[in-house]
């Protein structure tokens, strides 16, 4: 362990200093930069390449000595914790470094020829690794496990990656064309301009994700169906991020509209006001294919699945239950949302009670369940307890001030609100916490009564008569 640690530090150093080597050249060869301008970056970069690439292969070259004598030595802990660490820093500063550069290609950003410094090192230090990886295959549950954990949180920022430039890229092109169709009154003649610095960026972090999440989740993770990373990834990343996502976009959509329809102002202000619809649109594109296309991925894996119900599918039951309570909550206290808390709500709290009534014993007595229910019982009676206390104090201040009147109603709606939509779900998941302890067997025990003893006397003398 104390030599991977040394051989990761050393790494860093050495990869920092090639990459300002590298940068530096490239800036010269350009004409970018004169030589004699930058001693104190050359400096630098002489300083950690000649302090950390001699440690670092002096590691290397021990740990390679080591793995040839003890071929046991390519599945312990150490060298895989090594390894992956490496590839999961390496592929993350590749992803962002090249982003920069694609950026800068495109027009979006200022483009310097040093740019390529950064994705060119980092990336060749990546595929270094990743040939030893493959060479020496995971012989151990660690070096599995290891290997799930980089695979998936690597495919993870990947699809934020391009699912982060995709919304970009479409959100920029439907202002573009909003903006053309409002009218003249918005736009000056020649401004309308479709390949835009935003649109240009969105291609650049959509490219990039994609690549780096299509080779991690199509050719390296394979069918993986029973490994828990996997799960995670799949029910509490994809799909419980899709669905926040277009649950968010929805409430945004809905609020405009009723925003809209209250106010009434004329046409004019009607092209500033609807011109949250193309992020809107462009949230809920995203959100439901990401959401949509890993449902998909999860119903044709069901069948492989082994023992029940994983552990991160129930929890991914609840936590989208509770999502969509969280946002009926909110809707019946702002009035609106409740379209759309309802529905994410009822569908998926109903199904984990059908599976509580199929596997009682299982489902009614697991951690995630009770979690759950506890957290909105406990919330809720803590929200009906505040409002009921604020509600009371508007009352009995106007009444000790001789105010009273039905203004501190008036004063006092939003706590009336609060107060009833707590109220009613402390109430219910009360009667929930009840019906599970008692389809678990947590009654009371009964007091069995005692038989009734009669108390019978007896004398005896010293010679034993009685």
């Amino acid at each position: 362990m104390y030599y991977y640690v040394l051989g990761f530090v050393a790494l860093g150093f050495a990869s920092s200093g090639v990459t300002l080597l590298v940068k530096g050249l490239l800036e010269v060869i350009s004409g970018e930069r004169v030589l004699a301008g930058g001693e104190a970056q050359l400096a630098l970069a002489l300083a950690l390449t000649l302090v950390g690439t001699p440690i670092w292969l002096y590691v290397l070259n021990l740990s390679q000595r080591s793995l040839r004598e003890h071929p046991v030595e390519a599945g312990t802990f150490g060298r895989k914790s090594y390894v992956y660490l490496v590839l999961g820093v390496s592929a993350a500063v590749a992803a962002s470094g090249l982003v920069v550069l694609l950026r800068g290609v495109l027009g979006a950003a200022d483009f310097n020829v040093g740019q390529i410094a950064l994705p060119l090192v980092v990336g060749g230090v990546w595929y270094f690794h990743w040939r030893i990886e493959t060479l020496e295959g995971q012989p151990s549950e660690v070096a599995r496990l290891w290997r799930r954990l980089y695979v998936y949180l690597t495919a993870a920022y990947g699809l934020g990656l391009l699912g982060a430039g995709v919304a970009l890229f479409t959100a920029n092109l439907l202002t573009t064309a909003y903006d053309a169709l409002a009218g003249t009154l918005l736009l000056s003649p020649g401004s309308v301009s479709l390949w835009s610095s935003g649109v240009r960026g969105g291609v650049a972090m959509a490219l990039v994700g994609g690549i780096w999440w299509w080779w991690h989740w199509h050719r390296v993770a394979g069918v993986d169906g029973q490994s828990e990373p996997r799960q995670v990834y799949l029910y509490l990343y994809t799909v419980l991020g899709g669905a926040v996502t277009v649950v968010v976009s929805l409430s945004i959509l809905l609020y405009g509209l009723l925003q809209w329809a209250m106010d009434a102002p004329g046409v004019l202000a009607a092209s500033t006001h609807f011109r949250f619809l193309p992020g809107v649109i462009a949230g809920l594109a995203v959100g439901g294919a990401i959401w949509g296309y890993h449902s998909a991925v999860i119903h044709q894996e069901a069948g492989a699945l082994a023992g029940g119900l994983l552990a991160a599918r129930r929890v991914y039951r609840y936590l989208v239950a509770a999502l969509g309570l969280g946002t009926l909550a909110t809707g019946l206290v702002l009035l609106f949302g409740v379209v759309v808390g309802v529905p994410i709500w009822g569908r998926y709290w109903w199904a984990a009670q059908r599976e509580a009534t199929a596997h009682s014993d299982e489902e009614r007595t697991a951690q995630s369940r009770r979690v759950f229910i506890y957290g909105v019982f406990g919330i809720a009676v803590l929200i009906t307890l505040g409002d009921l206390s604020a509600l009371l104090f508007v009352i009995l201040r106007d009444l000790l001030e001789g105010e009273l009147a039905l203004s501190a109603l008036q004063q006092g709606k939003w706590f009336i609100g609060a107060l009833l939509m707590a109220g009613a779900i402390s109430v219910y998941y009360w009667l929930i916490v009840r019906e599970d302890r008692e389809a678990a067997g947590e009654q009371p025990a009964k007091t069995v009564a005692q038989p009734r003893r009669k108390s019978v006397t007896v004398a005896v003398s010293a010679d034993g008569v009685v």
